[in-house]
């Protein structure tokens, strides 16, 4: 794919050129036309210069999923600022150091957010309320005067594609979050390339099943939105009920997910009462999915172009994709290939040189998808880059003959007890067997003398699994240095704000069970 000078607004101007009054996108009350979207964005971004924002400046964007928030971002780019992207689910004094940590100049905030926003704008930061009272406001106002577009043309012509557009958060769950810039290039870029892999066009109908604050909805929700120009259809939540209802109701036929929330689908008491008939295609990403799970997934909602990704918010977020001819085995183990304008390398974590091919090693990445460092922290963003410049992306992996991409683990992931070090998906593979369980999740936790113990959280619905069992199963397929000492047995695991699995709170919880143990 040739890469675009481009920024996230004239693309989406070329979108609104084309589609004009056509729907773009949709909620539980309203439905939106690409114009809409354009007037609605023109009248928001108007009230951010009338109080002073300019371009460079950092814009907070604190709400959940809604139209207003589409509208808000496009408002805040249209002017040039950086639209600062925040958890909404965060408390007021989390909130309130994030966004003292981003140079947070102006804050932008729903209906939901506010005794929370309250707070944070009692410490000083001017702010714009998105709620309905407002939407109502500009759903009805006057078209722009002459003076008003060209103000508004006068900020947009001053924007470069290599102008930073949004900040994003990693994830955060193992270690505080850090933020990264991302410029339109790279994300609008990025969006193309989601869009050119999945083969999807103007006729397709997209369930957003992700928060927008997140990188993997951003990118593969609403700037691909700007590429393909079919339908998007905004979730209240993420609630896997309420995304059974969306796909339903509108009869969307692309789902993108993380594998949780895939799961969650498969294994619902009420999946029978939702036609989900109408989903083909989905990108499948944000943690590993193993192969049986991606097949039965597949299988079980007719997915049959449901295709693998890889990526970090560090890049953008994309770095592979499955290729559209692989068959669902393939697709199953593989993450993929690199994608175009970007390069992959598997080096040695012992030394540090290239791997040839099968040969599994530290997964590192280059190209214009990366970002240029972890914001005010020069010390993380040293851990992360090599010598000549390469991301580290922190997962161990290895390339096939064909450049498919195959992930084996994290290196922070990996436990080391006793002096051996010990793969928790090798364990997380075993007792995934079980016919009753439907997630495993392996790590460990500190303990004297030993460095580590090994800990197996095992998420079965539907009961009939006993520890003993899976202390079996262990026994039966691996050596006995792997054999966790603690086993948790869950109904459903714990997902964090971006719908992946809360290993965070997990060893937290295993820690306090254990100290309660010892007293």
């Amino acid at each position: 794919m040739e890469l675009k000078s481009i920024t996230i607004i004239q693309q989406f101007r070329q979108s609104v050129a084309e589609k004009k009054d056509e729907a773009a996108i949709i909620d539980k009350r309203e439905v939106l036309s690409w114009k809409d979207i354009d007037f609605i964005s023109d009248r928001l971004a108007l009230m951010l210069i009338a109080d002073q924002v300019e371009k460079g400046k950092h814009v907070a964007l604190w709400s959940f999923n809604s139209l207003a928030w589409i509208c808000t971002y496009l408002a805040i780019a249209k002017i040039g600022a950086i639209s600062v992207l925040v958890n909404p689910k965060l408390s007021a004094r989390e909130a309130d150091a994030m966004m003292s940590f981003a140079d947070v100049d102006y804050i932008c905030y729903g209906d939901q957010l506010y005794g929370k926003q309250a707070d944070c704008l009692s410490g000083g930061y001017p702010g714009l309320s998105i709620g309905q009272e407002l939407w109502k406001q500009l759903r009805h106002q006057a078209q722009l005067t002459d003076a008003e577009r060209r103000l508004l043309k006068t900020r947009e012509v001053a924007i470069r594609p290599d102008d930073m557009a949004s900040m994003l958060f990693t994830s955060g769950s193992t270690s505080q979050p850090k933020g990264i810039l991302l410029s339109h290039f790279q994300l609008i870029n990025v969006a193309w390339e989601a869009v050119s892999c999945m083969h999807w066009n103007d006729q397709d109908q997209v369930c957003l099943a992700l928060p927008l604050f997140h990188s993997f909805g951003l990118s593969t929700g609403l700037l691909s939105l700007f590429v393909h120009r079919g339908r998007l259809y905004v979730t209240p939540d993420c609630r896997t009920k309420t995304v059974m209802g969306v796909i339903d109701q509108y009869h969307c036929n692309v789902l993108n997910a993380v594998p949780s929330q895939f799961l969650a689908i498969v294994h619902h008491q009420e999946r029978k009462n939702f036609s989900l008939k109408s989903l083909r295609s989905g990108i499948i990403a944000g943690s590993s999915v193993f192969p049986n799970d991606y097949l039965k997934i597949a299988e079980d909602l007719g997915m049959y172009h449901l295709k693998q990704s890889y990526g970090q918010t560090e890049a953008s977020p994309s770095i592979t994709f499955s290729s559209d001819d692989d068959s669902p085995e393939r697709c199953s183990k593989t993450v993929g290939k690199v994608i175009s304008n970007v390069q992959i390398r598997i080096i040695s974590t012992e030394t540090g040189m290239p791997l040839a091919v099968n040969q599994p090693g530290r997964i590192e990445v280059s190209g214009y998808n990366v970002m240029q460092g972890y914001y005010k922290n020069e010390d993380e963003t040293a851990k992360v880059f090599t010598d000549d410049g390469w991301l580290i992306t922190g997962d161990l992996g290895y390339l096939d003959q064909d450049e498919n991409l195959y992930i084996v683990g994290r290196i922070k992931e990996m436990i080391i007890r006793s002096g051996e070090n010990i793969s928790p998906k090798e364990i997380e593979t075993v007792i995934i067997r079980h016919e009753g369980v439907v997630q495993a999740k392996v790590f460990g936790i500190p303990m004297s003398v030993v460095q580590e113990e090994i800990v197996a959280c095992v998420e079965c619905p539907d009961g009939g699994v006993t520890v003993a069992a899976i202390r079996a199963l262990i026994s039966d397929n691996l050596a006995p240095y792997k054999m966790p000492k603690y086993i948790k047995l869950y109904e459903k695991f714990p997902l964090n704000d971006s719908c992946k699995i809360d290993v965070k709170k997990m060893k937290e919880e295993i820690q306090l069970e254990i100290q309660e143990e010892n007293l």
